[in-house]
């Protein structure tokens, strides 16, 4: 009996909640369905910000729960599915910042929190595929755990599909490290372009300080006769 699934698996607000999932549902509709113009640029950095903020969130609960032993596998792979897919909206996110020419402080500090996320995330979730069987709060529910693979439904807990997410894993953690070299490359040269920009302006500006102009010649005659007049009426006073 105590290899038997015997109390259904429980429900976890804090993980899978109606709030969670409305939020989730809205970030991937609108991301997909929002053009990208100059008119929406603010709402889709909104909506980038707001999917990093959740996802930290989501990862840091799991994390926690993972340490209490009050989450299951169940869970565990419900996290994993909305990760993977606030990935699409991370890596938009990402390229409209690369691409653009803005220099905002908040939106750095963003893509830092999202790789930081990033980067617990799939620690985290290797450490679920290793323990597998052996994960969580409700072991023995595990082998009632399915996935749906291309519309096949397979078991949580079969090899093929443990190595398969390791493999997956291993493939993301190289690309998490390419995607971090793009970015700080790509601040690097923005950096560059805009210290070069300033000492090109600074060549080219003039001079605060202009050399005297030299008085032209109509002036100097005229400056002469001024002179001739006031040493005439000296001569005159003195007479």
């Amino acid at each position: 009996m105590a290899n038997k699934c015997i109390n259904p698996i429980y429900s976890n607000p804090d993980i899978a909640g109606i709030g969670i999932r409305i939020n989730f549902y809205a970030t991937i509709l609108l991301t997909a369905l929002t053009p990208e113009n100059e008119y929406t640029d603010e709402l889709l950095d909104g909506i980038y910000k707001n999917s990093v903020i959740n996802g930290l969130g989501l990862v840091i609960t799991a994390v926690v729960q993972t340490m209490e032993r009050q989450l299951d596998l169940y869970h565990a792979i419900f996290v994993m599915q909305i990760i993977f897919s606030l990935n699409f909206v991370y890596d938009y996110g990402q390229r409209r910042f690369i691409r653009s020419n803005k220099a905002d402080f908040r939106m750095k500090t963003f893509i830092w929190v999202q790789q930081f996320t990033t980067v617990v995330f799939t620690v985290w979730l290797l450490y679920v595929w290793i323990k597998d069987v052996d994960f969580g709060s409700q072991r023995s529910c595990n082998n009632l755990v399915k996935y749906v693979l291309f519309f096949a439904s397979v078991r949580a807990t079969a090899t093929w599909l443990r190595v398969l997410f390791i493999t997956n894993l291993v493939i993301t953690a190289c690309a998490l490290l390419f995607s971090l070299s793009v970015i700080v490359s790509a601040y690097v040269k923005r950096l560059r372009t805009h210290k070069y920009e300033k000492l090109a302006n600074a060549a080219t500006e003039p001079s605060s300080i202009q050399p005297p102009t030299p008085p032209s010649q109509g002036q100097s005659k005229r400056e002469n006769d001024i002179g001739r007049t006031a040493l005439r009426y000296v001569h005159f006073s003195v007479l």
